[in-house]
């Protein structure tokens, strides 16, 4: 079953031009979604959190750990605290990334964060108008103006009619037989259909561990999108991949 609304969030927060201000709480707000721009639900930490990011420390356990791989790196902890209890569920909740993603960012940078109602982690930094990295749920969050990242809902309903087709009592549960559901992405007039890549797509490196995994509520993909020639390396973003991977979360109720 997914997450209710005021599970999930999506939240964007600018980078401040003061340096001072990187270690001190910044403003964030929620990003409004068509259909809810008039009536906003709660949200985890609310409308207008405050982001603070503090040192994570190496990750602990690195390694292969409860079927996933955890990578052993120097970590940045992302908090979001609830200003105050309207429409927040909780009053904060900390996630890890690598720092190398941290130390990438620069004033004005935007920098979007989401939970989603499967539970998966999303990150990704746009300046002006492009995206330099993106991490986790990369479906969730905005990639810039030349890269698009979707579920296939085209291509899974002629899956779906396929197997409605050739084994009706199948289709009656038609995604038992895909374990594993391939993401699309969408560059200029390039269009691929990806479950597990490390491929160059323009200006971007993609380095997909695995695609959405179906079921109720499933897992969302894993995916992590660097801009050849940023200030992040490749290797910071698939570390952050593999660190949001699994949708680890410290909550501190109210």
């Amino acid at each position: 079953m997914a997450m209710p609304v005021s599970a999930t969030f999506d939240y964007v927060a600018i980078v401040p031009h003061d340096p001072k201000q990187r270690g001190q709480p910044w403003p964030a707000r929620h990003r409004s979604r068509q259909g809810d721009e008039n009536f906003p639900e709660s949200r985890l930490v609310g409308l207008t959190p405050s982001l603070q990011i503090t040192d994570g420390g190496l990750t602990p356990n690195a390694g292969w750990n409860r079927g996933r791989w955890l990578p052993s790196v120097q970590r940045g902890r992302i908090t979001l605290s609830a200003a105050d209890r309207d429409r927040a569920t909780v009053a904060s909740a900390s996630f890890h990334v690598d720092i190398g993603l941290i130390n990438a960012l620069q004033p004005a940078d935007s920098l979007h964060l989401v939970r989603t109602g499967k539970g998966g982690l999303g990150i990704s930094v746009i300046r002006g108008e492009t995206l330099l990295v993106a991490a986790g749920a990369v479906t969730e969050v905005p990639l810039g103006n030349d890269l698009a990242a979707r579920y296939p809902g085209e291509f899974m309903q002629g899956v779906e009619a396929l197997f409605r087709e050739i084994d009706p009592v199948t289709a009656s549960d038609w995604f038992a037989p895909l374990p594993e559901v391939p993401i699309e992405i969408k560059y200029g007039s390039q269009r691929r259909l990806l479950c597990r890549a490390n491929i160059k797509l323009g200006p971007y490196r993609l380095f997909m561990d695995h695609g959405f995994y179906p079921g109720m509520p499933g897992v969302d993909v894993s995916v992590a999108i660097s801009r050849e020639g940023g200030v992040c390396s490749e290797t910071a973003v698939i570390s952050c991949a593999q660190l949001l991977d699994g949708g680890e979360i410290e909550i501190v109720e109210w």
